[in-house]
């Protein structure tokens, strides 16, 4: 599923960005679910705590309903990220998860990086202005010397 999508983005939007456009590797596609730790509120833990962690993760996803999703929609943030976002046609709503993630977690950041309710991934990242593919250039060309040949 990854490939098609990254082929679908590579393919809709190379021939407008080239090298303004930077491509994430399919195999680090990837949605967040929490966040233990993250860069504006950076939990440092034990060697100990982490495992504790991992144990308090491990006990809640035990429990859970594996989600099923599709992609829904793809979308360009202001700053540039194209991002995939994810319809959940069955499983443990996102929602409830986080939930569920807050409550083993309590020394995680209170402020969490998205929508409590949103499955999101970034795709590509637009790094430059857009250009117009050839054909296209060609074209406006040809009607601009044509309009000049009217007058």
């Amino acid at each position: 599923m990854f490939w098609a999508c990254r082929k679908a983005v590579k393919d809709v939007f190379l021939p407008y960005f080239d090298q303004a456009i930077w491509f994430q590797n399919t195999s680090m596609y990837h949605f967040s679910m929490f966040h233990a730790s993250h860069h504006l509120e950076p939990i440092v833990a034990t060697e100990d705590e982490i495992e504790a962690e991992v144990e308090a993760v491990k006990g809640v996803t035990k429990n859970l309903c594996p989600l099923k999703i599709v992609l829904d929609r793809v979308v360009l943030t202001s700053t540039g990220v194209l991002l995939g976002l994810w319809q959940v046609e069955s499983g443990t709503d996102p929602a409830e998860i986080r939930s569920r993630l807050r409550e083993a977690l309590p020394r995680a950041p209170q402020k969490q990086l998205y929508d409590p309710v949103l499955l999101h991934t970034s795709f590509a990242r637009i790094l430059g202005h857009p250009r117009l593919p050839k054909e296209v250039s060609q074209f406006y060309l040809s009607i601009n010397v044509k309009a000049c040949f009217i007058f």
